[in-house]
């Protein structure tokens, strides 16, 4: 058996003061400290979400234009490809004409015709061509490109949706809820009644501090 002296010089022994209930507050001051870490835990790990949401977005409607500007430039190489082609066309045709002349070949023949008229649908073929593969690329940029705008879409939505301060409430509701369910089972238990002052931990404590003094 313990024994205490307060500060009055009077003794009190520990089987005055009832452990149990003593625990039974600690035990309820415990899992209230706990919500409330569990509250500033819910309200950082909230922000820390709508933060990672918004960088999300961010970066997400930065690809979105980068892959619009990834078709356009697939455009611009298709018209280049179609300049030059024409050129290199054209340049054939001249010279198949200095050769048809030079081999006495009237260029309003039948033949020269014929060749030059190859020549030209030739051309017509490879810009043809050219013009489907820059759609089929372009378009599937675009492809990416709706599908970054869809993500910027669901993590702006996400950033709006996520509200630190009502994370940290409901945690706080929950955690009362339960610190409050605690306290009434214990209540039901007996555990905060007592037939004597010098049971109750606190009244115990109370009267070793002389009055809290």
């Amino acid at each position: 058996m313990f024994k205490f002296l307060n500060s009055g010089g009077l003794i009190m022994s520990s089987s005055s003061i009832d452990w149990n209930k003593f625990g039974d507050y600690a035990g309820l001051a415990t899992q209230g400290i706990g919500v409330i870490g569990q509250v500033a835990g819910a309200f950082y790990s909230a922000r820390s979400i709508r933060r990672n949401a918004e960088l999300q977005a961010f970066m997400a409607e930065m690809n979105a234009k980068n892959s619009e500007r990834q078709a356009q430039n697939v455009f611009l190489q298709r018209d280049k490809q179609i300049a030059a082609l024409g050129i290199k066309s054209g340049r054939l045709k001249s010279s198949q004409r200095v050769a048809l002349a030079a081999n006495g070949v009237d260029l309003s023949s039948e033949n020269a015709v014929e060749l030059l008229a190859d020549t030209e649908l030739m051309k017509e073929v490879d810009k043809s061509q050219i013009e489907q593969n820059a759609i089929a690329e372009a378009w599937g940029y675009r492809l990416q490109g709706v599908q970054h705008q869809n993500d910027a879409l669901f993590a702006r939505a996400q950033q709006k949706g996520t509200s630190p301060l009502l994370y940290a409430t409901t945690t706080l509701l929950n955690g009362a809820s339960q610190v409050a369910q605690s306290w009434y089972t214990l209540k039901k238990q007996g555990a905060f009644q007592s037939k004597q002052k010098s049971d109750d931990p606190i009244h115990a404590l109370y009267t070793l501090n002389n009055g809290w003094k």
